[in-house]
């Protein structure tokens, strides 16, 4: 008979900014389980002021407070342990829902990152409105859009011979994949 968990993103169970062998489990379950995992995004720059009227979670804040920056800007739950699990085992992930736990988002472009750093010199940072029972994103200008939330970030720990890496930069372990067809429905392997 399979369990359920649930792991909420916060201080002890979120590492921000790299995947490493040495990071140890905070949540350890068997083949079959399932896990309810609450995530967060966003450094202290990235979050809304509360004259916006948007809902900054407490744990966010704590994270932000408690945990240091990695090299990588991901904040990242977990991670999680499959017992029994060895090297060359095949991890199968069943992604059944997807909610959306905040009514905000952000978006940042900075200067000399991403695909076209020539193309956008200047710093620009935005939030986003989000109705969370209607599943919509309502941009600053009034554009809505559809919410359609998938993970951006996900993987297996690396080898330990790798030691610590980035989680900016993907890997055959997964990584910033920024899949979107990674949301509910979707198996990873």
């Amino acid at each position: 008979m399979s369990t359920h968990h649930t792991l909420i993103g916060d201080a002890g169970t979120v590492h921000r900014g790299v995947f490493s062998a040495d990071i140890s489990p905070v949540l350890t379950i068997k083949s079959g389980d399932t896990v309810e995992i609450t995530t967060l995004s966003g450094a202290t720059e990235d979050l809304p002021t509360s004259s916006q009227g948007f809902t900054v979670r407490p744990e966010h804040a704590n994270l932000l407070a408690k945990v240091p920056p990695g090299e990588g800007p991901h904040l990242m739950t977990g991670p999680v342990a499959v017992e029994g699990a060895m090297p060359g085992d095949e991890l199968v992930v069943e992604i059944q829902a997807m909610g959306l736990a905040d009514n905000w988002g952000w978006n940042a472009i900075k200067p000399g990152k991403g695909t076209l750093p020539e193309d956008f010199p200047d710093l620009r940072r935005i939030h986003v409105s989000i109705d969370q029972k209607r599943k919509i994103v309502t941009m600053p200008w009034g554009l809505e859009l559809p919410a359609v939330p998938f993970f951006g970030v996900i993987g297996v720990a690396p080898a330990p011979a790798d030691g610590t890496l980035t989680s900016v930069i993907p890997r055959n372990w997964g990584g910033n994949i920024d899949c979107k067809h990674l949301g509910a429905g979707a198996t990873l392997h």
